[in-house]
């Protein structure tokens, strides 16, 4: 893929309870191309912080690096 995809434009739920850490939406390939999926609301995690996922420039186009709580 030789073009970063544009993020799709959502209406951001509120949150379901005081403390809700917001999960942005991820990117996934599908073998043939990178589909979205929509953020949501999860539970905080103690001694853990969420890092979003991103977009790197390789050699081969972009690739999506996956979020998760770290």
């Amino acid at each position: 893929m030789s073009d970063q995809p544009v993020e799709p434009v959502y209406d951001r739920p509120a949150a379901p309870y005081d403390g809700a850490v917001w999960i942005g939406g991820e990117w996934g390939w599908n073998g043939t191309g990178y589909t979205y999926t929509n953020g949501y609301w999860d539970k905080p995690r103690a001694g853990h912080t969420y890092l979003a996922g991103s977009w790197a420039h390789t050699s081969r186009g972009y690739a999506w690096h996956k979020g998760g709580w770290r």
